[in-house]
């Protein structure tokens, strides 16, 4: 996204895949509200879920969540997820994070996890995925309100919508007449 708007990223790869305590360290050790207006920390969920982690991860998440202007994005399985919204509506509470990627990959057949060019390849079906994702939300939590699910089951979700609302109302855009035209 960094080519469509103004912004500075500073992104950060944990060292392992369910590593959700390091992310949250070094978001509260490294942001200075004095640099960075705010501080996002993507989280896949898969891995939590299935190392049954998800207890210590949602303390670990309201502990973050008290510094101001500190985001906690969650995508359940994960981060294609959101990616896959933008082509289909799914919700479902059985899931590995590889078969969303297959899903993904009847669209983007060329998609590669952390593809560079994927926010280009995907951002003209941005209004389907914001739809998309809150069908599912709304989904969510009428099976929570009705004792299908609890709020913390495996069960896909994303609040990344979340996130691109937001920097597109606070970024610059750098691509006006580009945006525009998709």
């Amino acid at each position: 996204m960094k080519s469509f708007f103004k912004i500075q990223v500073n992104p950060v790869l944990p060292s392992k895949k369910s590593d959700y305590k390091s992310i949250f360290k070094r978001a509260k050790n490294e942001f200075d509200p004095d640099i960075y207006s705010h501080a996002f920390c993507l989280i896949d969920l898969d891995y939590i879920h299935r190392n049954g982690k998800m207890d210590d991860y949602c303390a670990e998440k309201e502990d973050i969540l008290k510094i101001k202007n500190m985001y906690v994005i969650e995508s359940c399985p994960c981060i294609e997820y959101w990616f896959l919204l933008h082509y289909e509506y799914m919700f479902q509470s059985s899931y590995e994070c590889s078969s969303i990627i297959d899903k993904l990959r009847l669209h983007i057949p060329d998609y590669k996890k952390n593809m560079q060019e994927i926010y280009e390849k995907i951002c003209k079906f941005e209004q389907r995925a914001f739809n998309h994702s809150a069908k599912a939300k709304k989904q969510r939590q009428d099976d929570i309100n009705h004792n299908i699910i609890r709020l913390k089951s495996p069960v896909t979700h994303t609040n990344v919508d979340e996130l691109i609302n937001f920097i597109k109302n606070n970024a610059p855009k750098r691509y006006e007449k580009r945006l525009r035209q998709d």
